[in-house]
Parts: C-alpha cells; structure tokens; sequence
C-alpha cells in the first residue's frame, strides 16, 4: 500500500474534517500512513459491534 493509495481519502477529509476516516485492506496488521488508520478487513469486521461506535 503506498500514501497515493490514499489521495482521495484524503481529500474526503480535507473537505470534511469532522470525520473520522480510516482504509479496510486485506493486510494482517494495523499500520497508519500520513495520518490515515489502515486496518485489516478482517480485525475491523470481526470487532464491528452494532449500535456501537466504529473506532
């Protein structure tokens, strides 16, 4: 994954700063990269709680 990957993220939050962003990818570890949590799919689905907050 390079921090081009994450241009358009980016600019979402350049637009949107109240928000919280972060990239699901299909790696096994969770990295940050200029800023941006990247998390694995698999960790992000298996701890996603309903009606809970997503971070």
């Amino acid at each position: 994954m390079y921090a081009t990957d994450l241009r358009a993220l980016k600019a979402f939050q350049v637009d949107y700063p109240e928000a919280q962003v972060c990239l699901l990818y299909m790696g096994l570890e969770a990295i940050k990269i200029n800023g941006v949590l990247c998390l694995p799919c698999d960790t992000f689905l298996r701890n996603l709680n309903p009606g809970g907050s997503i971070f």
